[in-house]
């Protein structure tokens, strides 16, 4: 079982609003919240769409939205991050920045919260370029496709530290996109154009 620890060198800034408001495919009941964040070792923002749903008594349910990559001094740098491992990464990063409400993981010594993480299995990529210079990277879910990515987690509170275990990873549907990658840098997709992708599936990393 792998432990994410929560880094302490990681800015985080919350919003939580609404999901009606922002995203029309949350399931009633559902939260949205979006988390921005700059990442470690780069000079890049993230911002992570979540929707969640959580009670005492059950587990909690998290529905990851858009990924977007922005602020990157170098156009390269934002891509990279949004790889596959990166993305993977800034999932486990976004579950622990939610806002819980009234259903906190408990301290590790008492139990723990089960919390059951899903995301598109299809998704595409859109570049944005802005003032001819920067360039905002996006992972977005294809619609079209139901199947999904669904992982759980258990997180209890050690004292100081949020800790994360990975308990369980699956595929659920046959994803109906394409399973080859877009190669980003090259025509059609240059840097330095606005684009998007066609549907992808990178499997449940």
């Amino acid at each position: 079982m792998k432990k994410i620890i929560l880094s302490a060198l990681l800015y985080v800034m919350l919003i939580s609003v609404n999901c009606d408001n922002l995203v029309a495919d949350c399931p009633p009941n559902y939260i949205q919240q979006i988390i921005l964040y700059s990442i470690p070792g780069t000079n890049c923002v993230a911002k992570v769409e979540v929707c969640y749903q959580c009670t005492p008594t059950n587990s909690g349910n998290v529905n990851i939205g858009a990924i977007e990559i922005y602020d990157c001094d170098d156009r390269q740098n934002a891509w990279g991050v949004l790889n596959a491992d990166n993305r993977s990464a800034l999932i486990k990063y976004a579950i622990l920045h939610i806002n819980y409400g009234n259903c906190t993981p408990p301290p590790c010594d008492q139990g723990v919260k089960q919390f059951v993480v899903r995301s598109s299995a299809c998704n595409y990529y859109q570049n944005v370029v802005v003032n001819g210079v920067k360039i905002v990277s996006k992972l977005i879910p294809c619609s079209s496709d139901g199947a999904y990515c669904e992982k759980t987690y258990n997180l209890c509170w050690d004292g100081t530290t949020m800790l994360v275990t990975l308990t369980g990873s699956y595929l659920i549907g046959i994803p109906n996109c394409s399973t080859i990658l877009p190669e980003i840098g090259s025509y059609p997709y240059n840097w330095d154009q606005n684009w998007e992708t066609y549907c992808f599936t990178a499997g449940c990393n």
